[in-house]
């Protein structure tokens, strides 16, 4: 049931005409929103010796990567794909750095950083696929006021990969990000202190929550702060002072099965059915475009039971080929040999995957305490595929041999409840969000049958988290007037 909530008790209160919104007034902390795997928009300026067809462009300015069904068109497809596809130096596999992106001449970057500055006051869609989180901002308009400059956006180019991410200023640029908003949601006082501060609101929806978890993984891994004034980390003293919580939808904390056939043949259900209506597409290419992105190969599945068998490969002896079937299984373990014995696979690709380790979900869920609170909120009991067979090779699409009926239609159920584990060093709970409490660093809220992502539009997830957010602002709130009392100079709010 989609809906808009307003509390008819407290109307969002008009906007005195003329004059410019000041968010240092107001008690609602700001909100920063992460999207998820493809919702930010991909532009590219093209300056390429080679293409991949004769009638490909090498030159152009401002071209759109991702996303639009032009790019499927017969004649643009194999352009497209060959456009968004990563290519690695192989040189430098074995070197302490990892693979390295090599350079074809495909200058990509995301619109929304390119043309919005941090604090932009437009809406999602500037620089995301989709307005995402429209619903969301849309009830926190109406029900507590929030306006434009409250609530901004955060783009990555979820090609990449975390380790990635941490080098070429992505992190900082949301650690940046997340400092201006709470400076200019915080007055100062005379002295130059901040009174009262209202913290920063992360939000984040499916592939935006070990997003976000890598980040603050990132903000205490010594290895990216050796060049840094203080040559430390800033750790949980800069999330204590900056972050008020993360509210993670549907977060693929362990992967899913659902990405195997995107890196290793699609099959039609993972095409959105569009095999048998593009039957020109060269899928081939589809999927080693998606295995040459490290964010894509990231979400494989991490969690699942070390013995299950995720994938089963049928082989025939080529000289019978009517001859008796050999099957040879692969757990999520053997998922790099399985890419490296994937035909027509890039040598490179399993190399990628492998320097994914120190990201692994596994690895960062053992990091308990992130050392912000956090609400995490996903659906369960809906079915989707736990385990692939390719009865005809790994050049044809797969069939479901087993499904997950602990799920929400695109993440395993082990994967959506590891958020259990980040916050180990503190006692939970088992309270709802907006229930009231306060005090708990960590809550999780399950909502039966409800899918991937629908957090932000169902009726009864949308009012829990306009009452978390109303709590917030009413402690805010509650702070500033106890400071105002005990200093003079402190600023009000109004």
């Amino acid at each position: 049931m989609l809906s808009t909530i307003r509390d008819p008790e407290k109307p969002a209160p008009a906007a005195p005409p003329g004059e410019p919104f000041d968010a240092s007034k107001s008690p609602r902390s700001p909100i920063i929103f992460v999207g998820g795997l493809a919702c930010a928009t991909i532009d590219a300026d093209l300056d390429r010796e080679k293409a991949a067809h004769f009638y490909c462009a090498k030159k152009a300015t401002d071209l759109n990567l991702w996303f639009k069904l032009s790019h499927l068109l017969p004649f643009r497809a194999g352009c497209w794909s060959d456009d968004m596809r990563l290519r690695w130096d192989a040189n430098q596999n074995d070197s302490a750095a990892g693979p390295q992106v090599r350079d074809i001449g495909v200058n990509s970057y995301l619109p929304g950083v390119k043309n919005y500055p941090l604090n932009s006051t437009g809406n999602g869609a500037e620089g995301m696929l989709l307005d995402l989180y429209g619903f969301l901002e849309g009830n926190l308009t109406q029900s507590l006021g929030y306006q434009p400059e409250e609530m901004g956006n955060w783009y990555y180019d979820f090609r990449l990969g975390p380790e990635i991410w941490a080098q070429d200023g992505s992190f900082q640029r949301l650690k940046t990000q997340v400092e201006m908003y709470y400076n200019q949601s915080n007055p100062i006082a005379a002295s130059g202190e901040t009174v009262s501060a209202k913290r920063v609101i992360l939000v984040s929806i499916s592939m935006g929550g070990p997003v976000i978890q890598a980040f603050l993984y990132w903000l205490e891994d010594p290895r990216f702060w050796t060049n840094s004034p203080t040559g430390k980390p800033p750790g949980k003293a800069w999330k204590s002072k900056y972050l008020e919580r993360w509210v993670s939808l549907s977060g693929v904390f362990g992967g899913t099965s659902m990405m195997i056939p995107a890196v290793v043949y699609p099959d039609n259900a993972d095409a959105f059915m569009l095999q048998k209506v593009l039957p020109y597409v060269n899928w081939q290419k589809i999927r080693d475009m998606a295995a040459s992105w490290p964010g894509m190969l990231w979400l494989n599945p991490q969690v699942l039971k070390k013995d299950e068998i995720l994938v089963r490969v049928a082989h025939r002896d080529s000289r019978w080929p009517w001859g008796p079937v050999t099957w040879r299984n692969y757990t999520q373990s053997d998922i790099p040999k399985l890419l490296a014995e994937t035909p027509g696979m890039a040598k490179e690709i399993a190399a990628v995957y492998k320097s994914l380790e120190p990201w692994s979900f596994e690895n960062m869920a053992n990091f308990a305490d992130l050392g912000v609170d956090m609400d995490c909120v996903h659906g369960s009991d809906v079915p989707l595929p736990r385990g692939y067979s390719y009865d005809n090779g790994l050049e044809r699409p797969p069939t479901v041999f087993r499904y997950d009926t602990d799920g929400d239609k695109v993440v395993n159920g082990e994967s959506l409840q590891l958020c259990r584990r980040f916050n180990t060093s503190v006692e939970s709970t088992s309270g709802g969000l907006g229930d009231g409490s306060t005090g708990f660093r960590f809550r999780e809220l399950v909502y039966p049958h409800l899918q991937h992502g629908w957090e932000i539009q169902y009726h009864g997830s949308m009012r829990m988290l306009i009452q978390t957010f109303r709590d917030i602002a009413t402690e805010n709130a509650a702070k500033a007037s106890a400071v105002q009392n005990a200093n003079a100079d402190s600023v009000a709010y109004i």
